[in-house]
């Protein structure tokens, strides 16, 4: 539980939680709801928003937040699920943590996004464009235009093989495809995660950091968080469609 706003916002994973309450492709959901205030006298919390998505994306699990001493609610996120199999089992490793993410409310919305001093890690820019190689370490600070339907393949190879990612601000829609991104795992759950937008302009910072992948939409209102094991060569950026602008950053952490 953290204040937002000065309202209560409870996180949590509801394992078993049926899917008529929620639309979850994972094996286990993060959710939050959202309160209007707590009842310190009757210990209750008042108000509830519904159930909701923390992340759409592959991987994004037991999220801990808190308050700082000025007041910020910040959260971290576990980058892997349980009871999944994955690449590094055999090196006896598995799962990550995310950025540290900052919360706010915004006409009712929960946003997340990343604490201002994750701007240190960039160490060159450039303008955004197609790249046949990268370090897989990067930033990119995208701007989708209305009423147009965009691809970008990430931890691409030559072969035409990476992690699908759609903007669509004609029929308002995010989708995320790792169907040929990398190695394969927890095929079982599905290769493709989505979401609803907007049908409006729209922004992406988008951060790789080798195998994870984290993407905020429109500065945090939607997120998707993912782990990606990119075969060696899978490290190009390729725009399939549409004319998406903005900036490339390459990251040190």
């Amino acid at each position: 539980l953290v204040f937002v706003d000065k309202k209560p916002v409870l996180i949590y994973c509801p394992q078993g939680l049926d899917k008529s309450e929620l639309n979850y492709g994972n094996i286990y959901p993060n959710t939050f709801k959202i309160y209007q205030s707590l009842d310190i006298e009757k210990v209750k919390l008042v108000g509830a928003s519904e159930i909701q998505n923390l992340d759409y994306g592959f991987e994004a699990y037991a999220t801990q937040g808190f308050n700082t001493p000025d007041g910020r609610a910040l959260i971290v996120s576990w980058i892997g699920l349980p009871d999944i199999d994955y690449p590094t089992d055999k090196y006896d490793y598995q799962g990550a943590m995310s950025l540290v993410k900052e919360l706010s409310i915004k006409d009712g919305k929960l946003y997340q996004y990343p604490v201002e001093t994750i701007t240190s890690l960039r160490v060159s820019s450039e303008e955004f464009t197609s790249k046949v190689e990268t370090n897989n370490t990067y930033e990119l600070e995208l701007t989708f235009p209305t009423n147009q339907k965009s691809e970008l393949l990430l931890f691409s190879d030559s072969k035409g093989n990476g992690l699908s990612l759609i903007v669509d601000t004609k029929e308002g829609k995010i989708i995320l495809d790792r169907s040929k991104a990398g190695i394969q795992y927890a095929t079982d759950f599905g290769t493709i995660r989505e979401c609803s937008i907007d049908t409006k302009e729209t922004t992406a910072n988008i951060f790789v950091d080798n195998s994870i992948i984290e993407i905020f939409i429109n500065k945090g209102e939607k997120v998707f968080t993912s782990r990606v094991f990119p075969e060696n060569h899978q490290n190009g950026i390729q725009i399939k469609s549409g004319e998406p602008t903005g900036k490339y950053f390459e990251l040190k952490y």
